[in-house]
């Protein structure tokens, strides 16, 4: 019995991993997955919960009518991992395509498999004076990598402090909170360090995602769906890659500069009617 449990509760983490497309999600070294074979053979369980925490893994989830979110606030366990930079990193599907998410991982013979993709510019994160939460030399060895203190969730939001000894983030903790809105999600940040500071909100789109800027207001459109974006200032655009079909694709990347000792700021993506 004790087994079959242990079972069920992988089987139920499996299903959770399961984003809109059909495809696993991808973490740090991982490549996406068609779960639609293999979770066919498994046996029926109990319905996942639309709102799922990992404590152990540093994973925040939720899914529910082609809304999903991952929240990757993963720690590195060893000095050589598969692991990426950039933690506290959304994957965002809203109307059942994707908007958020991560760079992915190309071939490891790729020079830009350690140049890029595992790099925290690669990832919805936050930069501090141009300096990522991570430092790693070589393919795989990791100097310094952050901490996060993900707690769960309540009253539809999870939250999770970020504080890192990688250069420029010695003295800075950064809190991240996501709530769950009708057709939409909130991104909350806080900021604190003893100096004042370049701050850059990065927020990776996917390939396919086509993008206008208002000012402060973006749509984001993924095929059929059209989100709207409020950002607390305007945001710049920028190339980037993404790695989608097993190829490296183009994508571009938002930008929000700011500048302080102590900053806070919401971002809001919705579901336009």
């Amino acid at each position: 019995d004790a087994a079959r449990e242990r079972l069920n509760r992988a089987f139920a983490v499996c299903r959770a991993l399961r984003q809109p497309d059909g495809f696993s999600t991808v973490i740090s070294d991982g490549y996406p997955l068609d779960m639609k074979v293999f979770l066919a053979t498994l046996p029926s369980g109990v319905p996942v919960s639309s709102e799922l925490l990992l404590p152990d893994a540093g994973l925040a989830l939720y899914s529910r009518d082609g809304d999903f979110i991952l929240f990757d606030c993963s720690a590195l366990r060893h000095k050589l991992a598969h692991f990426h930079g950039g933690k506290q990193a959304p994957t965002l599907f809203l109307g059942g395509q994707p908007f958020l998410v991560d760079s992915g991982c190309c071939s490891y013979d790729d020079d830009e498999f350690s140049e890029y993709y595992k790099q925290p510019v690669a990832h919805s994160t936050l930069l501090i004076d141009g300096h990522g939460d991570s430092v790693l030399q070589g393919r795989y060895t990791w100097h310094e990598a952050p901490t996060c203190r993900l707690t769960p969730w309540r009253n539809g939001a999870v939250e999770s402090v970020l504080t890192s000894n990688a250069p420029g983030w010695t003295k800075v903790s950064w809190r991240r909170r996501i709530a769950i809105l009708p057709a939409g999600v909130e991104i909350f940040d806080a900021v604190q360090a003893q100096y004042k500071a370049e701050l850059t909100f990065l927020f990776n789109l996917h390939p396919d995602v086509r993008v206008e800027v208002f000012g402060c207001r973006v749509l984001l459109n993924n095929h059929s769906v059209t989100v709207s974006a409020e950002f607390p200032v305007v945001p710049e655009l920028r190339e980037g890659l993404g790695f989608v079909n097993f190829r490296k694709t183009p994508c571009q990347c938002l930008l929000l500069r700011m500048c302080g000792a102590e900053v806070s700021c919401k971002t809001v993506f919705k579901r336009e009617k």
